[in-house]
């Protein structure tokens, strides 16, 4: 469905299977993305409707589809194949579709999938169909047939096109939210012979005798409409394929982190290695793959222009930040936070921007990282990404940039959040300030006192309050003093989205572990009938690799405490799985005040 979707005119015709095509059937099934108060509702469909097929139906006009599902499948339910067909067919695409009564996600039979693709197989691929249209939200996903998008209009909106060749020198396009796009002139449609007349959104444009079998591009100007765009205008900067951002279309490309090592603060180095080593590990974990890194200090100039950029520390703390980052137009941007009264030195005060790279790699991205102390630079890549609950684009960066503070979570507990125009400048973007009542009613997250066990940590010491060795969660960062969420639950409570470990070095010093454990459900998320029913998390203790105990909850009793002895602890992990209904369903988990003792007292705090 995806590749079909945004790559039409590479294929003859698809035969998707049980195919993740529609976000709201999740919402339909399993009440994600519930709304409330406050929320960024426009904002937020927005951007899960780039990510579904059933928002592109109109792109399968020249795809034929065979679809199947499963009337039983509870993984990916039959509402994300019924939606999008029922799409396609109200566009007049080719779709056929086969639902088969008591079938899951899977085992269907031998002949249900072979007629599947005897169907598909029977196409042949058409490279120029004489009438197309096709919607996208990515400039890399504008090109079909012989048109091409190459600048949107404005950020936050697709841009769409609906062209048909009338004859061999006549064609007629209807644009919306496009500033400029080619046209391939392909003999199988058009004469070389005679000029082509093109009637785009009612203005008339001549492309003379002589062109073939070439790309030509066409440039609207606010004044004077579409021509050539040889006879227009052309910005200098401009969002282009590849290159037009969000933050996280940087690392849809060879990439290479360089990590800061001049703050006059040795502590802030140390956490720019820390985020940096912490990032490699979700990248390994997500893609099975390792990421490069590199000290500012020794990254050549050379790999500016091979890979984009991945700077952990602004001028202060990276020198490569200090030489690339100077034309960024950060204190525009900065500006709507300037006239709210907000102190943009504070400590727990950071940033993240996407931005071409200039001269040093002029068909590359940069990404910078920023903070103002080490607690802001903590999980900072985890903590702004899980905008609809859905695992594989769970903590993607789908803004320009951002800034944040403790407070910040969501979309709508952010400072700022933002995109350039598509001449990737300030003032023809957007930006949305974070919703105050929100704010306040969110938790800030916290950051632990002590990096390693030393003579000023206290005999009864909360977890909250060491820094763990190690964090492995797939789906975001730990609320530290939060809920998963940023919701308040107490300040030394450890909020987490299960699977989820963490790591602890005690060094053999403490006799004791006790800490309450209970399901969450934030204000996000519906608590469906599934979920009442089915959902568990086992909370697990291990020392040095051995269980010493666990205990499991779910929504009749959603909480528990536990009691364990540390038999000379040196490395304490906490675990939480689902143990119980569909994992993707699960929300939040907590250890509420976990705590080691120097004593065999085993009193819970809660």
């Amino acid at each position: 469905f995806h590749l079909g979707c945004h790559y039409a005119d590479q294929f003859a015709a698809i035969a998707p299977i049980v195919g993740n095509a529609d976000n709201l059937a999740w919402t339909q099934r399993w009440g994600w993305n519930r709304r409330f108060p406050g929320r960024f509702d426009e904002l937020r469909e927005w951007i899960q409707e780039g990510h579904t097929t059933r928002a592109f139906a109109q792109n399968f006009l020249n795809l034929p589809a065979y679809v199947i599902s499963g009337s039983g499948d509870t993984v990916v339910p039959p509402e994300h194949s019924r939606n999008t067909v029922a799409e396609m067919r109200r566009l007049g695409c080719n779709v056929e579709y086969r639902e088969y009564p008591a079938c899951g996600h899977g085992g269907f039979s031998g002949e249900a999938t072979s007629l599947g693709l005897a169907w598909a197989c029977g196409w042949v691929r058409n490279p120029f169909p004489p009438k197309i249209q096709w919607k996208t939200a990515l400039l890399k996903h504008g090109k079909a047939y012989w048109l091409k998008m190459e600048q949107l209009e404005r950020p936050l909106e697709f841009g769409e096109f609906t062209a048909e060749a009338i004859d061999d020198n006549h064609a007629t396009i209807k644009t919306a939210n496009l500033q400029a796009f080619s046209i391939f002139l392909t003999s199988k449609l058009f004469s070389a012979d005679k000029p082509l007349f093109l009637n785009i959104d009612g203005e008339k444009v001549i492309i003379p005798i002589g062109q073939t079998e070439t790309w030509q591009r066409l440039r609207k100007d606010p004044l004077h409409g579409w021509d050539l765009e040889r006879y227009r205008l052309v910005p200098s900067l401009q969002k282009r394929a590849n290159q037009e951002g969000p933050i996280n279309e940087a690392f849809m490309a060879p990439f290479v982190l360089v990590v800061g090592t001049q703050s006059s603060d040795q502590e802030m180095n140390l956490a720019w290695q820390r985020e940096a080593e912490a990032f490699a590990d979700w990248w390994k974990l997500r893609n099975n793959a390792p990421c490069r890194i590199v000290k500012d200090t020794e990254c050549p100039l050379s790999l500016v222009d091979k890979f984009n950029v991945i700077l952990l520390g602004d001028a202060r703390d990276n020198s490569l930040s200090a030489l690339l980052c100077e034309h960024l137009p950060w204190r525009d941007a900065m500006e709507p936070l300037r006239l709210a009264g907000v102190d943009l030195e504070a400590e727990d005060i950071g940033s993240l921007v996407v931005y071409p790279t200039g001269d040093y790699g002029p068909d590359r991205l940069l990404v910078r990282f920023a903070a103002n102390s080490p607690s802001a630079v903590w999980q900072m890549w985890g903590r702004f990404g899980n905008w609809f609950n859905w695992g594989v684009y769970d903590s993607m960066k789908y803004f320009d940039y951002c800034v944040f503070d403790a407070k910040s979570c969501s979309p709508e507990t952010m400072l700022l959040l933002g995109w350039f125009g598509t001449d990737w400048q300030v003032e023809t973007g957007k930006y949305f300030l974070g919703n105050q009542t929100l704010r306040d009613d969110s938790a800030p997250q916290g950051f632990p006192a002590h990096q390693l066990l030393d003579s000023d940590c206290p005999d009864d010491l909360y977890l909250t309050d060491l820094m763990p060795l190690k964090l492995d969660q797939m789906r975001g960062a730990f609320g530290w003093g939060r809920s998963f969420n940023g919701e308040i639950v107490g300040e030394h409570a450890i909020g987490t989205r299960s699977p989820a470990k963490l790591e602890f070095q005690l060094g053999c010093q403490f006799k004791s572990f006790t800490s309450a454990v209970r399901l969450h459900n934030p204000r996000e998320f519906e608590l469906c009938h599934v979920r009442q029913k089915s959902e568990k998390a086992r909370f697990t203790v291990y020392g040095d690799g051995r269980k010493l105990g666990e205990t499991v909850v779910d929504w009749r009793e959603p909480e528990a405490v536990l009691n364990i002895s540390l038999p000379d602890v040196n490395i304490l992990t906490l675990e939480v799985v689902p143990s119980g209904g569909p994992s993707w369903l699960h929300a939040g988990a907590i250890w509420l005040n976990p705590m080691v003792k120097k004593s065999d007292s085993k009193e819970p705090r809660r």
